[in-house]
């Protein structure tokens, strides 16, 4: 049997999953299955593209986009919790990949960028994990709140990556707040782990803080602070510790150049759950 099918629904499921709407082109061959896909959005990103299917093997070429979308319920919609993030996203990217149904995570590969503005941060979202680790509510008091507990403002949150077998690529992200710059590199596994590098520079008070430190303040003269940490173990729950400035890769030192385009120095942090001093 040959046919093409044109669907058209305002919302298809399969299994936890729904597009809504759905249209689609379906050319049902001799010994293949070719799926051109107008619409498919799903979680506030379209899908379109198209899916073949033969001899067991699935073809997947897909352009995902979606501009000016509510992130708080995308992020809802992926189970993420209701009050993670808040803004509105534009994203874009290209993926493909190639192989059997079982393995068709592991095969995937291409390229995303994301770009979000004006929105807060909530809970225990990565950079609300960095600013509290680094005591950053301590400095700023007076004009900000603790960001564990009401969350922390941003202007914009951009990144961009590529996908490779099963691994995302962090190539560069950036995260501007009233209260630090933050500047990332690093991977994360789709099986839910994550090996993160950040730079972070706060802003306002923390500078004139340490900076009154005799000898420490002599050092920086009028450069801004900026903390190395790294982010390490399952995305849910990562373990967030402070870096040797030597560590920090040259890539990433050039993000934060780019983004702070203002003079700067590493420190290493004195964390009080340090043994030593």
């Amino acid at each position: 049997m040959q046919a093409d099918i044109r669907l058209s629904t305002r919302y298809f499921s399969i299994g936890k999953w729904t597009a809504a709407p759905a249209r689609a082109e379906i050319s049902l061959g001799t010994d293949d299955i070719r799926i051109s896909l107008i619409n498919a959005v799903v979680c506030g990103v379209d899908f379109p593209g198209t899916v073949a299917i033969k001899s067991g093997e699935i073809n997947l070429d897909l352009k995902p986009i979606a501009k000016q979308q509510d992130l708080k319920a995308s992020f809802t919609c992926l189970d993420q919790g209701e009050n993670r993030i808040t803004g509105r996203f534009d994203f874009s990217g290209k993926i493909q990949a190639r192989g059997p149904a079982p393995t068709l995570l592991d095969a995937l590969q291409g390229t995303v960028a994301f770009k979000s503005k004006g929105g807060r941060l909530y809970g225990d979202s990565l950079v609300v994990r960095i600013l509290t680790y680094l005591n950053l509510a301590g400095f700023l008091q007076g004009k900000y709140s603790d960001p564990g507990k009401n969350g922390v403002p941003y202007d914009s949150i951009v990144f961009q990556g590529t996908v490779q077998k099963g691994v995302f690529s962090l190539e560069e992200a950036v995260i501007t707040s009233p209260l630090a710059h933050l500047a990332g590199r690093g991977s994360i596994k789709l099986d839910g782990t994550m090996d993160v590098m950040v730079l972070a520079a706060p802003f306002t008070k923390t500078d004139a803080i340490v900076k009154k430190i005799p000898l420490v303040g002599h050092v920086l003269g009028d450069s801004l602070i900026t903390i190395p940490v790294r982010l390490s173990g399952p995305i849910k729950d990562p373990k967030v510790e402070a870096i040797p400035t030597s560590a920090v890769a040259d890539g990433l030192v050039g993000i934060m150049d780019r983004t702070l385009g203002l003079p700067y120095k590493m420190i290493e942090p004195i964390i009080p759950d340090r043994k030593t001093p």
